[in-house]
């Protein structure tokens, strides 16, 4: 299933409980806070988001429930000129996830920031793989991701940074810490 949302109020939230894409966009000069809760019920989903010319966006994703399936999870953003996406991504303990995360900066002076929690204990297995592309000058933006592993839980994390020929004038950093508890895999 696709369905499509222009965010045009300050505050949406937007709970998915079956699989498919939801497209987003945020309006040029528009900001907007939204939430994306992904339910035990959702296998596999896609998020893609436009923030267009001038617009900011805080997008709060929990990957939450039980259950012995894994959430497979895309988000994607792309963000144009003096647009801003703030992407903050928690994945819980009692279910496994795969969360793969790019976000592209198409036009100048864009900022992306990535933030990133998880908690895998007992058998739940989080792999986070987060990318935040420059193609245009001066970006900005920070890559921050968290993680602690218990138990048998596993945790895997990849961020990675990429400043293309066209990115140039780019600032940015990328950080990562995982907690090891006992038995866990990092």
């Amino acid at each position: 299933m696709s369905s499509s949302l222009t965010l045009t109020e300050q505050s949406q939230t937007c709970v998915i409980h079956e699989d498919g894409t939801k497209h987003l966009r945020v309006p040029t000069k528009g900001t907007a806070v939204c939430f994306v809760e992904i339910t035990s019920q959702v296998t596999s989903t896609e998020i893609i988001i436009n923030a267009e010319e001038a617009s900011t966006l805080d997008c709060i994703v929990l990957v939450s429930g039980e259950g012995s399936s894994c959430a497979k999870v895309q988000l994607r953003s792309t963000v144009k000129s003096n647009g801003v996406i703030r992407w903050h991504c928690v994945a819980t303990a009692h279910r496994s996830s795969d969360v793969v995360l790019t976000s592209t900066l198409s036009g100048a002076d864009a900022e992306s920031t990535i933030n990133a929690v998880f908690f895998a204990s007992d058998s739940a297995t989080h792999s986070l793989k987060a990318r935040n592309i420059f193609a245009a000058p001066r970006g900005s933006g920070e890559m921050t991701l968290r993680g602690i592993a218990e138990g048998h839980g596993t945790a895997t994390i990849d961020g990675m940074i990429e400043i293309t020929e066209q990115g140039q004038g780019t600032e940015t950093y990328l950080t990562e810490d995982v907690l090891k508890i006992g038995r866990a895999h990092v």
